[in-house]
């Protein structure tokens, strides 16, 4: 029979002393993942995760008849169900969960979206089993869309007096950068007036286009994996 220590404590906030009694909660068993260093994964947008995963049994043969669940972020789950350390079902939509051959060992793969990025909880039939990892999601940053006066055009004809709007919309990405506008080769004030489905939306105006404001203009974000440009054309008089 095991035997299990009364761990007490001797409480002095008053004139008569108070003890507290207690049994400390054992840990059964634990996840163990051995190709993690540390409990952050930063992994790239639409790239594939392999986590493999062990169980550590502290004696309590939690595997005699055990249940695992996975769940990520995004509410994507898998259930792994067995007994004797040897899966008998393995259920759940959109992540695929694996057992190998040695006991105790699993793995799950999935394929990477921006929205899984946060915690991942892996839980255990047994009262101590849970742990949690955190994925750092990163995707690139680009410019998705520059318009001069409204339209696409790669060149735009204004004339002499004219107001130019231009507008650069932007994925910031992950880490984040922000975007900046040039015009002939130099950054111009901009500002950022709304963020849509399609990114952040920064502005630059130019109130009345004289002959020299013909040129090109830039939208850039550091490091982005698409910037985009458009000519400036003025009607002079």
């Amino acid at each position: 029979m095991e035997t299990r220590r009364l761990l007490c404590v001797w409480f002095f906030l008053s004139a008569v002393p108070e003890v507290s009694c207690s049994y400390p909660t054992k840990t059964c068993a634990r996840f163990d993942f051995p190709t993690l260093n540390g409990a952050i994964l930063s992994v790239r947008e639409n790239s594939s995760v392999v986590i493999p995963f062990t169980i550590i049994d502290n004696g309590c043969d939690v595997l005699g008849d055990f249940t695992i669940r996975v769940t990520t972020s995004s509410g994507d789950y898998c259930v792994i169900k067995g007994k004797k350390g040897k899966c008998l079902r393995v259920l759940g939509p959109n992540l695929a969960c694996l057992c190998a051959a040695k006991k105790g060992t699993f793995s799950m793969t999935k394929r990477i979206s921006r929205h899984d990025n946060g915690a991942w909880t892996f839980k255990g039939n047994w009262g101590t089993g849970k742990r949690n990892i955190f994925l750092n999601v990163t995707y690139p940053r680009t410019v998705n869309q520059l318009t001069i006066g409204g339209t696409k055009q790669e060149t735009e004809f204004f004339k002499e007096g004219q107001a130019v709007d231009v507008e650069c919309v932007w994925d910031q990405g992950k880490p984040r950068r922000n975007a900046q506008l040039f015009h002939h080769g130099e950054r111009v004030r901009s500002r950022t007036v709304k963020t849509t489905k399609k990114g952040q939306v920064l502005r630059y105006s130019i109130s009345r286009a004289e002959c020299e404001d013909a040129g090109k203009i830039t939208c850039e974000v550091p490091g982005s994996s698409l910037n985009r440009s458009a000519t400036i054309l003025v009607d002079c008089k």
